[in-house]
């Protein structure tokens, strides 16, 4: 969100666009409507002024209210804009040293809604934006993005006949507060119900472009037994994996023209990037008692206890963790004490997610350090015997 109070620190650039909008709404105004919603979103400033150096001066409006009216009923207007992805807290007015300001977050459409053109022209109404500004999308991009959208399934289809009435909310009030039980930090712990809802894909925009139901609040939504399926988990999941097991970063990247996102998984390990050391601060493990290991780095020094009188055997722990990983060191410390246990039991001793915890007994796993024994919520996890 803006701050303009502090509007002298912002440039125009690809996510900001300002207007003075002193004879009343711009016509350019619906370009940049256009071209944020087709690109990542963005926000528009009405009674502000741009210099030639892109930075910002506010002029003020002398009928802020008249313009909000004027731009809702524009909006409102299909003959206009094709889709209507605006709430009312998209649109507000703000006072900067006694001036009024329009400010228009316009967030970026879902797929299922692109391309949004103006004029009721599909090819000659529908931009997108880079840094220099909004540019008419070529053909090829308006097709592509048509292409994209016609990928619905079933759980998408709007139920025109129920209105957001139909929700009880205190039932997703439960669900959200189980969500961020089980998935905690999840960037739409901070969304209100509406959008929440629009991001799960339980409502979306009917043919009379009002919000209503999915089939989706049916196959998802308050399926409890597998609470937040299908939440935009995976990504996140997949980033905390490779750093779990010690890979580099796994790089994000969008190419915005053919409409397609990009993951790369690099499967060097941050070690593989470290010069050779000397021999004598390479990982070495000591015995120093029939119970005791202890394991060496060039930065680290851990005892770790590993008699496991239950099953009659000792385990040699030649543990590539690093100092920084406490998690992992919690874990064996965990697992010397407890012959096999869960992902969830160790979660639960640790205080953290149960996905977290397994994709740390997942790269212990893959260290030779662990073994996984059983299937699903059936596996156990314990310290590998030595020999």
């Amino acid at each position: 969100m803006i701050n303009l109070s502090e509007l002298s620190k912002y440039k125009e650039g690809n996510r900001l666009e300002a207007k003075k909008a002193a004879g009343g709404l711009p016509k350019s105004l619906w370009e940049t409507y256009s071209a944020f919603a087709n690109t990542n979103g963005g926000v528009i400033l009405l009674g502000v002024e741009e210099f030639p150096d892109k930075s910002f001066s506010v002029t003020g409006l002398s009928d802020p209210e008249k313009l909000v009216r004027d731009f809702w009923n524009t909006f409102n207007n299909r003959e206009k804009i094709s889709q209507s992805i605006l709430l009312e807290k998209h649109v507000r007015i703000e006072k900067v040293g006694g001036d009024s300001v329009i400010v228009i977050e316009v967030p970026r459409a879902d797929r299922g809604l692109k391309p949004v053109f103006i004029n009721q022209n599909l090819y000659a109404g529908t931009f997108r934006r880079n840094s220099e500004g909004d540019y008419h999308c070529s053909p090829e991009a308006v097709r592509a993005m048509i292409r994209d959208n016609g990928e619905k399934t079933q759980d998408m289809l709007v139920l025109s006949s129920m209105l957001l009435d139909v929700f009880d909310y205190q039932s997703l009030r439960h669900y959200r507060n189980r969500m961020k039980v089980t998935r905690p930090g999840h960037v739409w712990e901070t969304l209100e119900d509406v959008e929440f809802l629009q991001k799960l894909g339980a409502i979306g925009v009917g043919e009379d472009e009002k919000l209503h139901p999915t089939a989706a609040v049916i196959l998802k939504m308050f399926n409890l037994l597998n609470v937040g399926e299908r939440t935009g988990s995976g990504i996140p999941l997949i980033f905390t994996a490779w750093e779990g097991n010690g890979f580099n970063n796994p790089a994000h990247t969008e190419k915005i023209e053919i409409n397609r996102s990009f993951l790369s998984l690099p499967l060097t390990k941050t070690s593989d990037k470290k010069q050779a050391i000397k021999a004598s601060n390479k990982k070495q493990a000591i015995k120093t008692s029939d119970n005791e290991h202890v394991v060496k780095t060039s930065d680290n020094e851990h005892v770790v206890k590993t008699s496991n009188k239950k099953r009659g055997t000792t385990v040699s722990i030649k543990a590539k963790i690093k100092k920084s990983d406490e998690r992992k060191r919690d874990i064996l410390d965990y697992l010397t004490s407890h012959a096999a246990s869960t992902s969830k039991e160790v979660a639960e001793h640790l205080g953290i997610g149960s996905d977290r915890a397994r994709v740390y007994l997942l790269g212990l796993s893959s260290a030779g350090v662990v073994i996984a024994e059983g299937e699903n919520r059936n596996r156990t996890y314990r310290l590998k015997p030595k020999g």
